[in-house]
């Protein structure tokens, strides 16, 4: 879906923002940003009742944390309020098209076998070749990727000396339930060949609901994740590049 990077670099930071986000392929347009269209696009993935009810619960929750927090849950957390959030209806706008764009993304990867080896393979093939200890670094639903194929290796298979969320959805109750179910498992931890994880959320950031997955996954060989609250370089305008 994604064949080209944006034209930016680490000095500019993530040049897309709410306005500049583009039109997702094969009819499901992100133009819209009323609830009804987020519940259009669902019925345009898929047709499968489950899976919309999956899709839909994810939506409902990024619509429903769409708020920013206060300034004195700023403090709470320990981050000051260097940052000025956009304002409401900026940010429902922003985080509606952030939604649908991951919904399709999260069917492929949930719903479609053909498609999720493909997005594996994009992690297993550079595990392959060798050359580790590695550092593993997955952004949004690359954290997904990335979390299910280490998961799934022993700890002799990879040497994984860091492993890196950003902008994480791996805190969502259904993104949980369905890796569950894709690893066979009743809860899930720190896969075993990683010895670092670092997870990373812009405190702004519709996608990271549960900024803190710490909680969320038990620790394997006496690795933790380390989680870290952060203001990426281009919030408010865009908390999820």
């Amino acid at each position: 879906f994604y064949p080209d990077p944006e034209p930016g670099r680490c000095e500019t930071g993530d040049l897309v923002d709410s306005a500049t986000i583009p039109a997702a392929p094969a009819g499901i347009g992100i133009a819209a940003v009323n609830a009804n269209a987020v519940s259009a696009s669902i019925e345009r993935i898929t047709q499968n009742k489950t899976q919309q009810a999956t899709l839909r619960a994810i939506a409902a929750q990024m619509a429903e944390r769409s708020p920013a927090p206060s300034r004195q849950q700023f403090a709470a957390l320990g981050v000051g309020a260097k940052v000025t959030p956009l304002p409401p209806d900026a940010r429902i706008a922003l985080t509606r098209k952030l939604t649908e764009m991951l919904l399709r993304d999260v069917h492929e990867f949930f719903f479609v076998p053909d498609r999720r080896r493909v997005m594996e393979e994009s992690v297993l093939e550079r595990i392959r070749s060798g050359g580790g200890p590695f550092v593993v670094i997955g952004h949004s639903q690359g954290s997904m990727v990335a979390y299910k194929v280490l998961a799934e290796l022993a700890k002799a298979d990879a040497d994984v000396e860091l492993f890196v969320t950003i902008g994480s959805p791996l805190g969502l109750t259904e993104v949980q339930d369905v890796l569950k179910k894709l690893l066979g498992t009743q809860k899930l931890a720190v896969p075993a060949c990683v010895k670092t994880w670092l997870n990373v959320a812009d405190l702004l950031d519709p996608v990271a609901l549960d900024k803190r997955l710490s909680k969320e996954f038990k620790p394997t060989n006496g690795v933790r994740i380390e989680d870290n609250l952060e203001f990426n370089k281009d919030s408010p305008r865009h908390p999820h590049s």
